[in-house]
């Protein structure tokens, strides 16, 4: 209740919440979802207050839970349960994910960062900071775990290339790409199916990302993935104009992607790559006077053209 309130109207709402909180084991049990739920908003006055109150940052262990007793009424110990299940593994992911970089500061201050659980550590608000593509976070969070902006999760996903397929804004995807490669981020690196940082920002059609990334590493053009396809036929085969012509002008090679693009029925970006094409052009021009006379739902195929 106390992250859904106005600023205006808070501090009712945060002694609510402190008083509901008071039982035995109140705090060490319901606190954690309170917080999160804070966080993942924003709300630095919340998670200011519920710190003051030693919520813990993390949900407590199913021992921790049974150890601990209660006098917290069912129904508030199921909802902080229910919550803490469908929700960011902690505050600081919370807060990371939600790009709110007061409220993580504060959660930073308070965290254990010397766990070694793996779930909601700072490696895991670094992931979801990428994936928002917030630059402050990501300062944030690299500075307190030091080191640079290398490393990879499981999948072989690297911050770098998280941030690179982020559905943020093209401004902070942008920004959240420049601080990873100052920090050295290695836009080189491939993931476990041979996506470099180039390939996830073509396939996520991020244009302001595919000029950071060749940039930064130019031989990463035409690097294919582990089952063969560039990033330019990665941009085709999702319809992406922009970051497809991006490719285009610089140097990629259009052919195998405009087959591609007309396999997969996305014909604005097989426009671009039959017109970056001199000799796809006629036959392009051929297709679309035959689409005008056959059956709209008849598909498109790529064997009809080369």
């Amino acid at each position: 209740a106390a992250a859904a309130e106005a600023d205006a109207a808070l501090a009712p709402a945060l002694d609510a919440i402190a008083d509901a909180l008071k039982p035995k084991g109140g705090i060490e049990k319901a606190g954690a979802a309170a917080l999160i739920a804070a966080a993942r908003r924003g709300r630095v006055g919340a998670v200011r207050r519920l710190l003051s109150l030693k919520a813990p940052t993390t949900p407590p262990t199913a021992k921790l839970l049974d150890d601990l007793g209660s006098t917290l009424p069912e129904a508030t110990l199921a909802a902080a349960e229910a919550a803490t299940a469908a929700g960011p593994p902690s505050a600081l992911v919370a807060a990371a994910a939600g790009g709110h970089a007061d409220a993580l500061a504060l959660v930073l201050e308070a965290a254990d960062l010397g766990r070694s659980d793996g779930d909601g550590g700072v490696g895991a608000a670094l992931q979801a900071a990428a994936d928002a593509a917030s630059a402050p976070c990501l300062e944030k969070l690299l500075g307190a775990r030091g080191g640079g902006g290398g490393g990879a999760a499981e999948d072989g996903r690297t911050l770098l290339m998280r941030a690179a397929a982020s559905e943020a804004a093209a401004e902070a995807v942008a920004a959240a790409l420049a601080l990873l490669l100052s920090k050295g981020g290695d836009a080189s690196a491939r993931d476990k199916d041979g996506l470099t940082a180039l390939a996830h920002a073509a396939r996520a059609g991020n244009e302001a990302a595919v000029t950071a990334l060749l940039d930064a590493a130019p031989a990463t053009l035409e690097q294919p993935t582990a089952e063969g396809a560039t990033p330019l036929e990665l941009a085709a085969a999702a319809g992406h104009a922009a970051a497809a012509d991006a490719l285009l002008r610089r140097g990629a090679k259009p052919k195998d992607a405009l087959a591609t693009a007309l396999k997969a029925g996305k014909l604005a970006v097989a426009k671009v790559l039959a017109d970056a094409d001199g000799g796809a052009s006629l036959a392009w021009s051929a297709l679309q006077a035959r689409a005008q006379t056959r059956s709209a739902r008849a598909p498109l195929r790529a064997s009809s053209v080369f």
